[in-house]
């Protein structure tokens, strides 16, 4: 399943579960600085590997590409800004080491309800086009200078009409 995170988040600790390569279970124990962490963000190549730092303990303060054994298994690790930066649809967060398989996670990079559209299509596309809120939940950047924007709307009090609409923009 994949999880999904707000454009341009930071300081982002997500959970991992490390499993043995060979049996596949839970992998306890294993030395936080032989864990290697990556990221792939879309249209970009991989970002260079990097040897994770232990934390000092689960409830630390964020601190980009550290990680902490949390129990029977089951990691925190903390990673960089840069993975959740605006530019890109999804990436994928990959946590890698000797004897235990990848954990490998799809994130899709997703624009939070207190951002508008005018704001998206600056992130997008670098540029100011027309001032207007939207009620949009999802956003596909087309092409260079093409949008997709899926909006859902429901109408009248009992709420009983529901319009669902994919609308593409292009200035």
């Amino acid at each position: 399943m994949a999880h999904e995170i707000k454009i341009d988040s930071t300081d982002v600790s997500l959970p991992v579960v490390l499993r043995n390569a060979v049996t596949g279970a839970p992998e306890t124990g294993y030395t936080i600085a032989d864990i290697d962490l990556y990221y792939w963000r879309q249209g970009e190549t991989v970002a260079a590997k990097v040897d994770a730092t232990a934390l000092g303990s689960l409830n630390a303060a964020h601190s980009d590409n550290h990680a902490y054994e949390a129990r029977a298994g089951s990691y925190r690790v903390d990673w960089p800004d840069a993975a959740f930066a605006s530019g890109a649809d999804w990436v994928i967060l990959s946590v890698e080491g000797v004897g235990i398989d990848p954990a490998i996670e799809l994130i899709t990079l997703t624009v939070g309800d207190d951002q508008t559209l005018l704001d998206l299509y600056d992130r997008l596309f670098g540029k100011h086009v027309f001032h207007r809120e939207a009620a949009y939940d999802t956003f596909h950047r087309v092409s260079d200078d093409s949008v997709m924007m899926h909006r859902k709307q429901t109408e009248g009090l009992d709420g009983s009409e529901h319009i669902s609409t994919w609308d593409e923009y292009t200035p």
